[in-house]
C-alpha cells in the first residue's frame, strides 16, 4: 500500500489572489484599509494565525499582550470574519496547477490520497469539489480537523490507522512545497517530496526533501520509482 499525503496551496494549486481578496473583503468589514491584493498575497501562506496577525495588525494593536484574553477575542472574531468571507469567494480565481488533475488521476490508480493542509477543512473540501478533483482523496485533513495541524505527525497517524496502513510493509510519502510539508514527513517518516513549481523558489533546507518533483508529471513516476514497484 502506499498512502500519499498531499499539501494544499503551492502544491495542487495557487490560492493567493482569493485568500489576498478575502483579506480586502474582512478589513473594509472592520473599517481599516483595504490596500492592494499585493500588499497581502505573500502573507498567505505561513498559515492561518500568522495570516491575522500580519494582514489585520491594527486590530491586534487595540487589544492586550499576545495570548491575553482580549487578544485572543480580537483573534476569534477575525478568523470568523475572514473565514465566512473567504469560504463564499474559495474559488474564483484559484486554479490548479497545469499538469495537476493528470497527476492526482495517475496517483490515484497507485495510492491512497489524504489531504494535508493548514486551510480549514470545510474551505479545503469546497475548493476540491469546485476544482472537480475531491474524488481523488479519501481523507481531508485541515487545520482544524484535530487538534494539532501540520506538520504535527498525529493526524497523518490517525489516517493511516483509518488506511489499515502498516508501517512495516506500507510506504508513506508527503508532497509539498514548504519546510512545513518537509518536516511532516520527517514526523511520519514518510518520504519528502517538495514541489518546484509552487510558492517557494528554492527547497528547504533543513528538512531537506528526499525528492524535488519539477512538473507535476513527475509525481507519479517518482513515487513508484521510490517505492521500488
Amino acid at each position: 500500500m502506499k498512502l500519499v499525503f498531499c499539501d494544499l496551496d503551492g502544491t495542487l494549486e495557487d490560492s493567493r489572489i482569493d485568500m489576498a481578496r478575502a483579506v480586502q473583503g474582512v478589513r473594509m468589514n472592520f473599517d481599516l484599509d483595504p490596500r492592494e491584493v499585493e500588499d497581502w498575497t505573500g502573507q498567505v501562506n505561513r498559515g492561518m494565525e500568522a495570516l491575522y496577525r500580519s494582514c489585520f495588525s491594527e486590530l491586534f494593536a487595540q487589544s492586550g499582550p499576545p495570548g491575553s484574553e482580549s487578544d485572543l477575542e480580537t483573534l476569534e472574531k477575525i478568523q470568523d470574519a475572514y473565514e465566512a468571507e473567504y469560504y463564499e469567494h474559495v474559488a474564483e480565481h484559484t486554479k490548479l496547477y497545469p499538469g495537476i488533475k493528470a497527476a492526482l488521476e495517475a496517483l490515484d490508480e497507485i495510492a491512497t490520497l489524504a489531504l494535508y493542509t493548514n486551510k480549514p477543512q470545510r474551505h479545503s473540501r469546497k475548493l476540491l469539489l469546485e476544482l472537480e478533483v475531491s474524488t481523488h482523496f479519501s481523507y481531508i485533513i485541515g487545520c482544524d480537523t484535530f487538534s494539532v495541524m501540520k506538520p504535527a505527525r498525529e493526524p497523518m497517524a490517525e489516517i493511516a490507522q483509518h488506511a489499515e496502513f502498516d508501517p512495516a510493509k506500507d510506504q508513506a510519502y508527503m508532497i509539498g512545497d514548504t519546510a512545513g510539508d518537509m518536516k511532516a514527513a520527517r514526523a511520519f517518516n514518510a518520504t519528502a517530496i517538495w514541489c518546484a513549481w509552487g510558492y517557494n523558489a528554492d527547497p528547504p533546507a533543513d528538512p531537506a526533501p528526499d525528492h524535488r518533483a519539477e512538473r507535476p508529471e513527475d509525481l507519479p513516476g517518482l513515487i513508484t520509482n521510490a517505492s521500488g514497484s
